[in-house]
């Protein structure tokens, strides 16, 4: 990947240079060896975009360090908070386009959500991303630059944070950057975040997904299911159901694996709510380790879904548990905000 121009000067962007990249591009300044280990501690240990403080760096090498890259983030086009404290940003990236993270405070960890696309290619009918279309993959740098945004919310640096690919996009569309951005997030030097504190949500694309689980294997996956029928899962999820079907996903997940995967289900009132929707999915997910993750629908604008009323949630809960199931219901934070699972979206004429 060819670290993109700077609009402004003639510099490239050093959070775009993959690993390997940054090595090369140091070693070709006359840099030693050890200076890229040296530049990636200020990027992403110490958080520090100011070359001018990287003092472990001569003078000479700072100032052609300086010349040669740019080290900016994304301008934060707007930020919006909840009574909760979580936070929703709109960071603008370099050709105008622009992409949504979100930082959720919870005592003693911080959660990022981050996106890996501008809009979404799949289209989910209960999705806000999925109505803005596709506008373009994110390259490695505006993934990882999300992450260090959000991260100047964090009071307390030695705060355990967890990371969550669950923002605009399905990133194993975008598997390049989204595996060079994981190299950043857990290697060391790098941000050095434990591999088990990150994890990716997916429609379920099979191969990327292997690919991924091979070349990370203590990234945590959580499949958006939604339901446990292919005729349900292809009203409400077309583009994802005509890529592979229930049984074929349930397949790749019954095998043995580090950990057990999370089955994101939306709940919605008439759709996929029945005791009949309920009974199915316990009889499909009995025998593969993991936990059910229901989400009660969160409001989008212009979409004609609702979430259940709470006596529904409940007895399909119910269904589930007695089962012997894992489950939890996520009361998602950042509502009000438009920041919750499924509310992610940029609209046009957005004004800072």
């Amino acid at each position: 990947m060819n670290a993109r121009e700077d609009p402004v000067l003639p510099r490239r962007w050093i959070y775009d240079l993959e690993p390997e990249s940054l090595d090369q591009s140091l070693a070709s300044m006359g840099m030693p060896a050890y200076a890229a280990n040296q530049v990636r501690g200020w990027l992403y240990r110490n958080r520090e975009a100011d070359i001018d403080k990287w003092t472990n760096i001569s003078l000479d090498f700072r100032r052609r360090l300086a010349a040669e890259f740019s080290t900016a983030l994304p301008e934060v086009r707007r930020e919006s908070q909840d009574e909760s404290g979580t936070r929703k940003v709109l960071l603008e990236l370099h050709d105008g386009e622009k992409v949504e993270a979100v930082w959720i405070p919870v005592p003693g960890r911080t959660t990022l959500c981050v996106s890996t696309q501008v809009g979404c290619p799949v289209g989910c009918v209960f999705c806000a991303t999925g109505s803005m279309g596709f506008r373009r993959n994110l390259s490695v740098g505006e993934i990882v630059a999300q992450v260090l945004v959000l991260l100047k919310f964090q009071a307390d640096p030695r705060e355990r944070v967890n990371i969550v690919f669950m923002g605009m996009g399905e990133p194993l569309l975008n598997p390049r950057a989204t595996y060079a951005a994981l190299a950043v997030l857990t290697g060391d030097p790098g941000m050095n975040i434990p591999p088990g504190h990150i994890t990716l949500s997916t429609i379920g694309l099979l191969k990327p997904l292997e690919e991924l689980e091979s070349r990370f294997p203590g990234i945590k996956i959580s499949l958006s299911l939604h339901a446990a029928d292919s005729e349900t899962r292809e009203h409400l999820m077309p583009a994802a159901a005509s890529r592979h079907s229930v049984d074929e996903l349930l397949a790749y997940f019954a095998r043995p694996r580090r950990h057990p995967v999370t089955f994101e289900y939306v709940l919605i009132r008439g759709v996929n709510t029945s005791l009949a929707h309920a009974r199915r999915l316990a009889g499909r997910l009995r025998s593969i380790p993991g936990k059910v993750n229901l989400i009660p629908f969160n409001p989008v604008p212009g979409c004609e879904f609702s979430a259940p009323p709470a006596r529904e949630e409940e007895a399909f809960l119910k269904v589930l548990v007695d089962a012997g199931l894992a489950v939890t219901i996520r009361r998602s934070r950042g509502g009000s905000i438009q920041s919750a699972c499924g509310q992610l979206a940029v609209t046009s004429g957005v004004k800072s």
